[in-house]
């Protein structure tokens, strides 16, 4: 088995691969399909897995989770090689390749400082109504690059809840580079109350057959009003019209998340893992 930079000529082949198991990594996709500089292909006599190796590594590795030990170790062999020149700062992907990886990286003295654990969900069938309507003074307005200074804070506020690793700081400067990017590349819905922004959702990875839903967020004083439902609906009604499927990951332990994933119409799809180095 081998590690090796995946050919342009192997394109198709490289999502036809990923295809089967897009719901737990959309992101991977989305990368192979724009950024395909990066895309290494597992192969021995076929493709056994792919990934996509910048400082983050997304990965699909199939055989791990299918318990394959000749296969695992021989991987083992390869991905410990090429780190010594490759260096990983964050592992993300379904959870039994990732706490794989994890071991790996372990062995490679390269301690983690954080680990996340979610449960994938995914929508195939168009999702079910908010149980209440919109008040008159809330509306739902699809942002822009130049809505960037006005969602900034409410943008902000998320990072801090669900992305900043506890213990560690990023910059406004960094939230504002990463918040441009998601509104230039990606579906980004965001709902105004009396004109303020209060609540957001959008896409952050567009596969082949799967949309991935992420950045999903409303303020403390405006939960329960069933916001975050309002923006969900939208999106995946737009995402099933076009004949795509929606998936998305929440930590597990957020039981209230599930629950309203759950009543949205979402059905738990697998387990996944992000390590933080």
């Amino acid at each position: 088995m081998k590690i090796v930079k995946a050919e342009p000529e192997q394109l198709e082949e490289i999502k036809n691969f990923l295809i089967s198991y897009e719901h737990s990594c959309a992101q991977l996709m989305a990368q192979v399909k724009f950024s395909f500089d990066k895309v290494m292909i597992v192969e021995s006599d076929k493709i056994e897995g792919v990934l996509f190796w910048d400082n983050q590594l997304f990965h699909c590795i199939p055989f791990i989770a299918q318990g394959d030990v000749n296969k695992s170790t021989e991987f083992a062999t390869e991905f410990l090689r090429l780190l010594k020149e490759k260096p990983v700062k964050c592992i993300s992907g379904e959870k039994a390749g990732s706490a794989f990886i994890t071991e790996l990286m372990k062995k490679a003295g390269e301690e983690p400082a954080h680990i996340n654990e979610y449960k994938v969900m995914t929508l195939e069938q168009q999702p079910n109504l908010p149980p209440e309507q919109l008040n008159p003074d809330d509306e739902i307005r699809r942002c822009t690059e130049k809505d960037c200074d006005i969602i900034l804070p409410l943008q902000k506020n998320y990072f801090i809840k669900e992305v900043v690793v506890p213990g560690s700081k990023i910059s406004d400067l960094v939230i504002a580079m990463e918040l441009k990017k998601t509104l230039k590349n990606q579906i980004v819905y965001v709902l105004y109350s009396d004109g303020e922004p209060v609540a957001k959702a959008n896409t952050n990875a567009i596969g082949t057959g799967y949309i991935q839903l992420g950045g999903i967020y409303t303020e403390p004083l405006y939960r329960r009003n069933y916001y975050s439902w309002h923006l969900i609906y939208k999106l995946c009604a737009l995402i099933i019209k076009n004949k795509r499927k929606v998936c998305l990951f929440v930590r597990n332990r957020n039981g209230p998340a599930i629950q309203l994933y759950k009543r949205i119409g979402f059905q738990e799809n697998g387990d996944f893992q992000i390590t933080y180095f």
